[in-house]
């Protein structure tokens, strides 16, 4: 249940006919991690998309907080799932 991603807070910035999601860098540099284009979608729906995939990192965070710490076996179940969901293939 170790992620593998990028590290670090993302961002969605929008471009002419896309959005970019990107790390925020410690050293203010950023590296894409994808491109959502907008061709034959509504720009609402990627930039919804984009904000979703760009707090991917801050609710997988949570959700490992949420495992170690609840007493709940249901949630706890759960929440394990959806760990793996995100951080195996």
């Amino acid at each position: 249940m170790e992620f593998k991603g990028t590290e670090g807070k993302w961002r969605a910035t929008r471009f002419g006919l896309g959005v970019t999601i990107s790390d925020i860098g410690y050293d203010n540099t950023s590296e894409k991690i994808c491109k959502l284009d907008i061709h034959n979608k509504k720009a609402e729906e990627v930039m919804a998309n984009a904000r979703l995939i760009s707090c991917a990192p801050e609710m997988l965070e949570m959700l490992v907080k949420i495992y170690r710490t609840t007493k709940d076996d249901d949630i706890k179940s759960q929440v394990e799932l959806l760990i793996k969901k995100a951080t195996e293939i």
